[in-house]
């Protein structure tokens, strides 16, 4: 609608221009790749904080520096980022325990849920029931 001009001075007159401003969003996607402890093997993880990477990978850092790295990523303000574990070619399947009965037939497997030095490490105790 024209601006009806009464008397002299300045005038605004706002005109739609029917384009949107489009909302900026980050395109970068940090990408962490080292060894862990423990966690899947060869498989990117999406991580939105370092307690999901925790939950996990773990913390320990006895293995690499994967965790102190993506710790420092999120403290200095990162949101999110992608982690992949690597593995020896060695451990590439998890550790895995059979147990048999009396008569040698195997009833029991446990298996590690992730490939790994951790897996291997860890004791089971199987121990026969009343029946009941």
């Amino acid at each position: 609608m024209p601006v009806q001009t009464s008397y002299p001075g300045v005038y605004v007159q706002e005109v739609p221009s029917g384009v949107r401003t489009i909302a900026g969003v980050s395109t970068s996607v940090a990408v962490f790749i080292g060894r862990a402890k423990w966690g899947p093997v060869n498989t990117p993880f999406l991580c939105l904080s370092y307690t999901d990477f925790e939950r996990t990978y773990t913390s320990d850092t006895s293995t690499g520096d994967l965790a102190r790295y993506v710790r420092l990523f999120f403290l200095n303000g990162g949101t999110s980022c992608y982690v992949m574990r690597l593995a020896d070619a060695g451990t590439v399947t998890p550790a895995e325990t059979i147990f048999n009965d009396s008569a040698t037939a195997p009833t029991l497997t446990v298996q590690g849920r992730y490939p790994g030095d951790f897996a291997n490490s860890l004791w089971i105790e199987v121990t026969a029931g009343s029946g009941n």
